[in-house]
């Protein structure tokens, strides 16, 4: 799996509430938000590169959770993009250990959006960009969120 990044708890609630913030920021201005990454994302990162936290990291990331399982309620569906990508970063002491975990981050996020329990719409692997906007309108009309407002917002 290779060397992973020291974790940081204060980096993981940064990105945390700036998630929840970006996304309640949008929300005020359009009907329909679709954003790269949900807050069960950010607490699947945070759970897989903190695996071992302490009493107190523990009991911050637990309330983590709690809170992404009341705010998913916020959510009408969750688009799953399960292609994973490997980016070319300047800073490889940090980012680059971060794609060798892809797959355990992914594993959790599973775990995550089953407690969480919102509709998901799971794009098929491979998909171009023209045919995951596709599959996205037709799961969103599908779950009755009507792809006018799309055309509209």
């Amino acid at each position: 799996m290779g060397a992973r990044p020291s974790p940081d708890l204060t980096c993981e609630i940064d990105l945390f509430a700036a998630q929840i913030s970006a996304q309640v920021r949008a929300a005020r201005l359009h009907k329909l938000v679709i954003a790269d990454k949900t807050i069960a994302n950010v607490l699947a990162y945070c759970q897989v590169a903190m695996p071992a936290p302490s009493a107190e990291e523990h009991a911050v990331i637990s309330a983590m959770n709690r809170f992404c399982r009341a705010w998913a309620a916020s959510y009408d569906a969750i688009i799953l993009c399960q292609d994973r990508y490997e980016q070319h970063l300047e800073s490889k002491t940090y980012t680059k250990p971060l794609f060798a975990y892809q797959a355990a981050v992914a594993e959790r996020l599973e775990s995550v959006l089953a407690e969480i329990d919102r509709p998901t719409i799971r794009l098929p692997l491979g998909l171009t960009t023209t045919e995951r906007l596709s599959v996205t309108i037709d799961g969103l009309e599908h779950l009755g969120i009507s792809s006018h407002i799309l055309a509209n917002d």
